[in-house]
């Protein structure tokens, strides 16, 4: 039976605590941006998860994966990919909103946990090499 410690010591496990604050960030600003501002629910979404993913980088670099370099070319596919992950999954929601009228924030919802593995399998390979 693993000890909470050895637990925690999962970087799997890292990545979902790393993971739950940026989502927060990501559902707050998303969700003030589509309901309060009213932006479309696509341009939320890359901003929502762009601004996320400033908070992911270093946090998952260090925290996660136990990697203090951040060097320039590291970060540049980091952000590429993390750019193109945010750009599908914001269709995904948008499909989801407009073909099947779901809430914006109940769509997001959704894709959560598809990305959340995606997501993770890539961040590790890009911050562990």
């Amino acid at each position: 039976m693993y000890s909470l410690k050895r637990i925690n010591s999962l970087s799997i496990v890292r990545w979902f605590y790393t993971a739950n604050l940026s989502v927060a960030i990501d559902l707050i600003l998303f969700t003030t941006l589509t309901s309060v501002v009213g932006f479309p629910v696509y341009i939320s979404n890359l901003i929502s998860s762009g601004t996320a993913i400033t908070f992911v980088y270093p946090t998952s670099g260090k925290f996660v994966f136990k990697d203090s370099t951040y060097s320039t070319g590291r970060y540049i596919i980091f952000i590429s990919y993390f750019a193109a992950s945010i750009n599908f999954f914001s269709y995904i929601i948008s499909a989801l909103v407009d073909k099947l009228s779901l809430i914006p924030l109940i769509a997001k919802i959704i894709t959560l946990p598809i990305s959340f593995f995606v997501n993770y399998f890539f961040a590790s390979k890009i911050l562990k090499t």
